[in-house]
């Protein structure tokens, strides 16, 4: 099964050479879909039209800047964000998660948990 993922690289830079290389490669993988989009608006809908469930963006382009980010997540709760840097290795990974609060105690445990897991990613 293919997963549709929302490109927004430049299409001849190294970075897109490599998604292009890697989704090949990896045959069950993801379907990359080159976004023409130049506003949130019009990235929105494509990221609709294709039911995308990742998206991953260029740490330079205009849809990885903070605010786009979380409009992003705000619009699509099970959207994976992956924003790449081109300068180094570094990924930054953005998911959202939806969480009823029945009682004081979910709220301690849903604190204590992302507690737990960044003090074990450091």
């Amino acid at each position: 099964m293919q997963i549709p993922c929302i490109v927004t690289v430049k299409k001849r830079s190294l970075l897109s050479h490599i998604l292009t290389d890697l989704t090949g490669t990896s045959g069950d993988g993801l379907f990359l879909i080159y976004s023409a989009a130049t506003s949130m608006e019009e990235f929105v809908v494509e990221i609709e039209n294709s039911d995308a469930a990742v998206v991953m963006l260029e740490k330079s382009g205009i849809f990885a800047e903070e605010d786009a980010v979380a409009k992003l997540l705000t619009v699509f709760s099970k959207l994976l964000v992956i924003v790449i840097s081109e300068d180094n290795n570094w990924l930054n990974i953005f998911r959202r998660e939806d969480k009823l609060l029945v009682s004081s105690v979910d709220l301690i445990d849903a604190v204590s948990s992302r507690l737990d897991n960044s003090t074990q990613n450091k």
